[in-house]
């Protein structure tokens, strides 16, 4: 499903233009965009919790004077956890 697809059935259901319910998602998609990169949680009773984590490794870059060179390497990760209804109707 795609973003498109979000729209069209957000804006039937609940009776609104296409172009307001794109609106809707666009905004929604970035305020939790926003409040991921800040480090907060998003909990979203019924789907689930949304969490950033970072991790830090070294990774090796190379050979220099014989020895080799590691840098530190960070990724950003978003964790999702399923809440209690969306593991109820995903398991029948």
């Amino acid at each position: 499903m795609t973003k498109s697809d979000l729209t069209k059935l957000t804006a039937a259901e609940v009776g609104i233009t296409p172009q307001q319910a794109n609106r809707f998602l666009s905004v929604f998609i970035e305020t939790m965009i926003e409040a991921l990169d800040k480090g907060e949680i998003v909990y979203l009773r019924g789907l689930g919790t949304f969490k950033k984590t970072i991790i830090v490794k070294d990774c090796n870059v190379g050979m220099r004077d014989g020895k080799i060179e590691r840098k530190p390497f960070t990724l950003a990760k978003i964790h999702f956890k399923m809440g209690v209804s969306l593991k109820k109707k995903l398991s029948k």
